[in-house]
């Protein structure tokens, strides 16, 4: 079993710990959890985690970190992943939110993946379960305008314990 925890400093010193969620290892598929950023004002973090070599799915997540709750989590499965080249797949990361205030997910044009691209992620903000969005399959993402502009990330300090 693996559980997925986050630990963070907020801005004011405190300190706080996520339970982002639990993995069996039952399923012999590599797995991989990033912290893609946080917002400008620092109240959410976003994280991805990623399934598979290709990878075979992408849950994107954006936790409250006044609450420690899940705002929003969309899954990416492969109807989304298998449209991808197996390099523009594995580039596949969180670059920031979309005017509307939806994540957006993206590509880089770089170890292979010949072109970058962007997509705004939807979550279906009517399936409520335990006070919070659902997790709602999501494989057709709106593809964005290159000239769509997405608030970046603030990266955070990273801080040996």
């Amino acid at each position: 079993m693996a559980e997925y925890t986050l630990e963070i400093t907020r801005p004011d010193g405190s300190p706080k710990s996520f339970q982002i969620l639990d993995s069996d290892d039952e399923w012999d598929r590599p797995l991989a959890f990033r912290v893609e950023g946080f917002s400008s004002d620092g109240r959410l973090v976003l994280v991805s985690l990623i399934e598979g070599n290709y990878p075979e799915s992408l849950r994107a997540i954006e936790f409250d970190m006044s609450t420690g709750r899940s705002v929003k989590s969309v899954i990416l499965g492969r109807p989304f992943t298998g449209r991808l080249s197996r390099d523009c797949a594995r580039s596949l990361h969180i670059v920031g939110t979309s005017p509307a205030g939806y994540l957006v997910l993206g590509t880089e044009e770089k170890d292979g993946c010949i072109r970058g691209e962007r997509w705004q992620l939807s979550h279906n903000k009517n399936v409520v379960q335990h006070g919070a969005p659902a997790e709602v399959a999501n494989n057709h993402p709106a593809r964005l305008s290159p000239h769509t502009t997405a608030a970046k990330l603030e990266t955070g300090i990273l801080v040996e314990p």
